[in-house]
């Protein structure tokens, strides 16, 4: 069974990984998007800086967690990234902590699936591995050569 602590770190591990990865996006690249209709990657880094946090205070009860979501995410720059992705971080923190075995054992239903808390959780790290790739394929994509599997995974250059 994995931890609260665990979750967290492997959640915070993520984040830093896009954190490495957002070093890379070419400057003139943020209006990329790979077909129409598909998001930019400027409005995918805010799609990524804000879902999770968002996602675990649904998860914790917050029926309302998505209401001002597409306001935040409008506030999100490529110059506020890494602070607004950095708050986020501390808020996951704090909600998973908040949260006691007993409601993390509870079951729930969120999109469309009952299952625990835990399980609900558990999902968001898949999201964030998701999207995080989905923003590496954007960089490679633009014409960045000099990152892989290293970079996508171990968020560090080989």
């Amino acid at each position: 069974m994995i931890s609260k602590d665990q979750f967290v770190q492997s959640l915070l591990n993520e984040t830093r990984i896009v954190k490495h990865l957002f070093t890379k996006i070419p400057d003139n690249t943020y209006d990329y998007r790979p077909t129409p209709g598909q998001r930019s990657t400027l409005e995918l880094l805010q799609y990524i800086a804000l879902i999770i946090g968002s996602a675990i205070e649904l998860t914790s009860g917050k029926e309302n967690a998505f209401d001002d979501f597409e306001a935040r995410k409008a506030a999100v720059t490529k110059e506020n990234f890494i602070e607004t992705l950095e708050a986020e971080e501390k808020k996951i923190a704090e909600n998973i902590a908040a949260f006691t075995e007993e409601q993390l054992a509870e079951t729930t239903m969120q999109w469309g699936a009952s299952q625990t808390r835990a399980m609900h959780l558990l999902g968001l790290l898949k999201i964030a591995a998701a999207y995080k790739t989905q923003l590496f394929l954007y960089i490679k994509a633009n014409g960045v050569t000099n990152i892989g599997t290293s970079n996508l995974w171990g968020g560090m250059d080989m």
